[in-house]
């Protein structure tokens, strides 16, 4: 579990996108505040929602994304820095 965690979160742009994370987001509004495709937002979503590092919630018609845990966005941060 830790292996992947750390596989996920080894990537810069999804510790960009688990730092946007400080509150629940659509797909939209990640778009808004990255420079990605929506196929390359996508493609990141999914490895940090296959990892558990990520879910996802629909409210009406928008599914948010969410951290799992407030410590991956620390540790997102955390690598951002290094």
């Amino acid at each position: 579990m830790q292996k992947d965690i750390c596989k996920a979160l080894g990537n810069q742009t999804r510790a960009r996108l688990v730092s946007c994370l400080k509150k629940q987001k659509t797909v939209t509004e990640l778009l808004s505040e990255c420079n990605l495709s929506q196929s390359a937002l996508s493609q990141h979503l999914k490895i940090l929602k296959d990892n558990n590092v990520v879910y996802t919630e629909k409210i009406g018609k928008n599914i948010y994304y969410k951290t799992k845990d407030k410590k991956f966005l620390q540790l997102a941060n955390l690598l951002l820095t290094i």
